[in-house]
């Protein structure tokens, strides 16, 4: 998912439309690389729908397992799988926060990892990196209901952290 991102990124680079536009009019290899490029991410996304939003639909955080354990070499980060599957379109973004929501009301333990990947390091803002996938009023909400059962140092640095950008957003949110 990350090529097909690089891909395109690099299709739309300043020089590459005029490139593109010469080649189209004589159906060149640019663009059928782009009409590739669609199909594929119509097949991810239909791929992940079936697979991520059925009933049987796995975690992503046991799928993809904890990267600095030996045996998960090689393997693709959660959060990182889940900023590709948004990538793919305003579809797979709706599909993608909707696996979230799903997968965190289901497992709180998921709802902790999701937690522990914002804040992993200090010098790393992903609090703000991982807004995209999830409603942080709704998550909030979440970590309210589950907090017995949560990580009481995530807690305690996503509500300080919330309740700071809610007090500039707007009226202060109740934790």
């Amino acid at each position: 998912m990350t090529l097909i991102w690089r891909i395109e990124e690099a299709l739309k680079k300043e020089g590459t439309q005029s490139r593109i536009a010469a080649d189209s009019s004589q159906g060149g290899p640019t663009q059928r690389l782009i009409a590739d490029i669609a199909a594929t991410k119509t097949e991810l996304v239909a791929h992940f729908r079936a697979r991520y939003l059925g009933s049987e639909a796995p975690s992503v955080f046991e799928q993809f397992g904890n990267l600095s354990s030996g045996t998960a070499r090689n393997r693709i980060e959660p959060v990182w799988f889940l900023l590709a599957w948004r990538s793919l379109g305003p579809t797979a973004g709706a599909d993608q926060k909707e696996y979230l929501r799903r997968l965190v009301r289901q497992r709180p333990q998921d709802l902790d990892n999701f937690l522990g990947q914002m804040f992993r390091v200090e010098f790393l803002d992903d609090y703000a990196n991982l807004k995209p996938l999830f409603d942080y009023k709704e998550l909030s909400d979440l970590i309210n209901s589950n907090e017995s059962s949560l990580d009481s140092e995530k807690v305690k640095k996503f509500r300080e952290r919330f309740k700071a950008e809610s007090s500039t957003d707007g009226p202060e949110v109740n934790q």
